[in-house]
């Protein structure tokens, strides 16, 4: 088997293989490949043609009505309110963590009301109209949202989620060597920080911005990139559906089928 294939078998007889996770090993194993190399170990040189394959994840994001309904919970724990706080802040603005926390006063465009900034992933500059939510934030914070690391956020943010009883069940996919397994688990278990730009871009499109317009703040380039961060619950499909079809005024009549 080739490279890929022989770590993720590896993987599977671990344990079940989290893909997030998975992709942050890889470049330390094949490092040791290519240590193995160095030293004339016999191995085959087809990982330097290695590239990720393309595989779908389930995309994780809040409704609007989730989104409220975290909003308004009253935490007693002032580090979970903190954590609430920041995360409702990328719902609506659609910013990554590392921006979020480098936002301070200086960012802040009072003539346009947004939120100006160079992302430093893309290292583009991209402006953020404020919203309700977002200048709420800011102002209760001092246009500080310094926060602790990704990774202590996420584990707080499933605690803050918990609390708040985001508990909807939510469908993912989980890998067992070479079976896929769909299988249910609470809302609150799944969410990280990540989820609130997904999120962002889901309720704006739900709610009625344009896409483009919605990529723009984003500061995503293509559209097949901007869809990994894109869902849709079932009821505002049905729901979409049923306007748009119901508005038809149909004017022919489908004749009727005589059977006999």
């Amino acid at each position: 088997p080739n490279v890929f294939n022989a770590l993720k078998i590896y993987e599977s007889q671990r344990k079940i293989i989290d893909f997030e996770k998975f992709w942050v090993k890889i470049p330390t194993k094949l490092l040791l490949v290519q240590h193995a190399l160095n030293f004339q170990n016999q191995i085959k040189s087809d990982y330097k043609k290695f590239k990720k394959p393309k595989s779908e994840s389930t995309i994780i994001a809040l409704s609007l009505d989730e989104l409220n309904h975290f909003w308004e919970h009253e935490f007693k724990n002032k580090s979970l309110e903190k954590v609430r706080d920041i995360f409702v802040f990328a719902c609506v603005t659609g910013m990554r963590f590392s921006d979020v926390s480098r936002v301070s006063i200086n960012n802040i465009i009072k003539e346009k009301n947004c939120i100006s900034i160079y992302t430093q992933k893309t290292k583009e500059e991209v402006e953020i109209p404020l919203v309700h939510y977002s200048k709420t934030i800011l102002e209760k914070y001092n246009y500080n949202l310094k926060v602790i690391s990704n990774q202590k956020m996420n584990d707080y943010l499933k605690i803050a989620a918990k609390e708040a009883g985001l508990d909807s069940l939510r469908r993912i996919k989980e890998v067992r060597g070479r079976e896929t397994q769909i299988i249910e688990k609470p809302l609150y278990s799944l969410i990280t920080f990540h989820c609130g730009r997904r999120s962002f871009s889901t309720i704006s499109l739900e709610i009625g911005m344009p896409m483009n317009q919605v990529m723009a703040i984003t500061g995503h380039r293509s559209l097949q990139s901007f869809q990994r961060y894109v869902t849709h619950s079932k009821s505002e499909l049905v729901k979409s559906m049923n306007e748009k079809w119901e508005s038809i005024n149909f004017q022919t009549k489908i004749p009727k089928i005589d059977c006999q």
